[in-house]
């Protein structure tokens, strides 16, 4: 999916792009799924699939385009948006009532699901960004620019017990390559050029065999055993509703 180049993309409309890959689009459309998702639909699984599917992949990016790592992160930086609201959440209804009214319990008891639910997702961001500094990271250019543009954003997590772990690659990383440009640059401007030269010709030298291993990511999916229970009478319902063919609704019974 990475060697097959594309010229354009036209139907992608958010941004033009020339150069890109058939995994960055891939990955685009997900992570478009994933903030529709999160901003309408709110179903956790299909976050869940998303993510898996990307993982999956992870150990095979190369040369992603600028725009998919930019998008990559700002699904990141959503998602910790979310997980400081929801901890301020808590911890002001905590405060308000002193946890002691039924409806403050059971609030703070849906704020800790969402949370969790929050923490598992950032919790796949980082093994997919892992994964692919991992295995491919040298031919990772403009990730590894990127990551360092959040660098403080992926800070924040690093005294989390269960993120330490995930987190020790990725931080290693980002520390070799901020001291390579505070030695190339000092406080000096720098041009994004300048940067993504300094990173190309680090990575070079750059050894892989300093990251802690992991296990291949291999997400499966699990089909229920009675799936089409759903899916049949699901299809159905959007061949009536989109179709544009007249059907009798009382016949039915979705």
């Amino acid at each position: 999916m990475f060697s097959t180049k594309l010229s354009t993309v036209k139907w992608y409309k958010e941004k033009y792009m020339t150069d890109v890959s058939l995994g960055d689009i891939f990955i685009l459309v997900a992570i478009k799924v994933m903030h529709f998702n999160m901003a309408h639909t709110k179903d956790k699984y299909l976050h869940t699939n998303c993510l898996a599917m990307l993982a999956n992949m992870s150990s095979k990016f190369i040369n992603l385009n600028p725009y998919a790592c930019q998008k990559l992160f700002s699904f990141y930086t959503t998602l910790v948006k979310r997980h400081t609201k929801t901890v301020e959440k808590i911890q002001l209804t905590s405060l308000k009532q002193d946890g002691d009214s039924e409806g403050s319990q059971a609030l703070i008891s849906q704020l800790t699901v969402d949370l969790h639910e929050i923490q598992e997702m950032l919790r796949m961001v980082f093994e997919v960004i892992n994964s692919c500094i991992t295995h491919t990271v040298h031919l990772n250019v403009h990730l590894v620019h990127v990551m360092l543009c959040h660098r403080e954003e992926l800070e924040k997590f690093r005294d989390l017990e269960q993120f330490k772990h995930i987190l020790q690659n990725i931080h290693m990383l980002l520390e070799q390559f901020h001291i390579k440009l505070e030695k190339e640059f000092g406080e000096q401007p720098r041009s994004v050029a300048q940067v993504l030269e300094v990173i190309e010709q680090g990575l070079k030298t750059f050894r892989k065999s300093t990251f802690l291993k992991f296990p291949d990511l291999k997400f499966k999916y699990v089909e229920e055993t009675d799936s089409s229970r759903f899916f049949v009478p699901y299809v159905w319902q959007i061949v009536c509703q989109k179709s544009n063919l007249h059907f009798r609704q009382s016949k039915f019974n979705l």
